[in-house]
């Protein structure tokens, strides 16, 4: 593949502009959810226990593609507000299992039409362009 010049200068540096890109729909989607108490990771944290129901937390962070330091950190809160709960392993007594709990499950349907708020604005502002960026981005996230 040839690469345009313009695209191997430091303005173009795709890092940069991801990390930006990624600072600005964070904070999009914090002022939403901040109605509930609630920063994005842990809405996604929440809606993909809601998912997955009851999981190791090693296989938890596989599927976050997290590092297990960073998930146990962003858990913490959840935890001790009692929205996820952290249990052994009936088939590995050396590892533990995380799982939503009632209180998470009401939280997150609190959360869920504040999160729509926000996807819809990013909808709205990115156009028919929406499609195209979830799909890069999905393809950047599954980068080996």
């Amino acid at each position: 593949m040839h690469l345009n010049e313009s695209f191997l200068t430091p303005h173009a540096c795709m890092g940069a502009h991801l990390k930006r890109a990624s600072r600005r729909a964070d904070q999009l989607y914090e002022e939403q959810l901040r109605a509930v108490g609630l920063k994005g990771t842990q809405f996604t944290l929440l809606r993909a226990l809601s998912e997955t129901g009851a999981i190791g937390i090693q296989a938890f962070a596989e599927v976050l593609r997290m590092d297990r330091t960073t998930l146990t950190r962003n858990l913490n809160p959840l935890l001790q507000a009692d929205y996820l709960k952290v249990t052994p392993d009936l088939r590995d007594k050396r590892s533990k299992k995380v799982e939503i709990t009632p209180a998470g499950i009401r939280l997150l349907q609190e959360a869920l039409p504040l999160w729509q708020k926000a996807q819809e604005h990013m909808l709205e502002y990115m156009g028919a362009e929406s499609a195209t960026l979830l799909t890069l981005l999905k393809k950047v996230s599954q980068m080996a």
